[in-house]
């Protein structure tokens, strides 16, 4: 198929069939993810190797970066980049800047032990636990969950806490696990607070106008669900949350798809 794009008519439950243009990538399609906030799709192709972008609707093709790493590979909303899995365990980050810049995010002293999984397993990003989920395929048949919080991977037991944080832990710093729009007015905020006192939580636009604000009283450290409602409804569109408590700020991305 190359860099061909099938389009799917649910009226009619027809495909079509739609050449690309540009510089089609070869074996591309297998590893793809869709970007919402710029309406394109991301996928790693081959002959020639590389990270391109096929625009949603146009159908052209452009190479955003020759530089690749791992398979599989996940869209982050909360953070506005993607992340990719290595068949040895280190994980990377490409950013969305023009050019794309790959950064290595895992810390080197937490891979898994001996081989984990096959180059062709699926990445799965658990939002609840602010966690990537990898099957690795192989005879052992584990599942490993590399916390985007630490930065170090754990070995998924059965029955084990789905929520992905250890009952109990207290955060050391700030920071923000989720930010999605649960209905076109609120923003439903998951952190991690390490210590009791005033929260002030606000969203903002991509100009810097608030668009919402909260302050909330925490009794105790911990991770803690909050809700901002906003000054209207919420176009759709990127947007940036921000969390104060005494002297430490954590700031997340939001995209907000209707």
């Amino acid at each position: 198929m190359g860099g061909d794009s099938y389009v799917f008519d649910p009226t009619t439950s027809v495909w079509s069939r739609n050449a690309g243009t540009g510089p089609v990538p070869g074996q591309a399609g297998g590893y793809s993810v869709y970007d919402p906030v710029r309406d394109r799709f991301i996928t790693r192709g081959a002959q020639p190797s590389g990270i391109f972008q096929v625009a949603a609707g146009t159908f052209e093709w452009t190479l955003l970066t020759a530089e690749t790493h791992g398979a599989s590979m996940n869209y982050d909303a909360a953070r506005d980049r993607i992340e990719a899995v290595t068949t040895d365990g280190v994980v990377w980050a490409m950013s969305m800047d023009t050019p794309p810049v790959w950064t290595q995010i895992s810390n080197p002293n937490s891979i898994p032990a001996s081989v984990p999984w096959l180059g062709d397993t699926p990445v799965v990003h658990d939002t609840n636990g602010d966690r990537l989920i990898v099957f690795s395929g192989s005879p052992r048949d584990a599942t490993w969950a590399y916390s985007l919080l630490t930065n170090v991977w754990s070995l998924l037991e059965p029955g084990s806490n789905v929520a992905g944080v250890p009952p109990g832990r207290v955060p050391d710093v700030l920071s923000l696990a989720s930010c999605r729009l649960v209905t076109a007015d609120r923003v439903s905020i998951t952190a991690d607070v390490p210590a009791a006192g005033t929260l002030a939580l606000e969203v903002f636009d991509v100009l810097g106008r608030s668009r919402g604000r909260s302050q909330e009283t925490v009794g105790e450290g911990g991770r803690r669900e909050f809700t901002v409602s906003l000054h209207g409804a919420a176009s759709a569109g990127l947007y940036f949350v921000r969390a104060v408590q005494g002297a430490q700020t954590a700031e997340a991305k939001l995209v907000a798809i209707h």
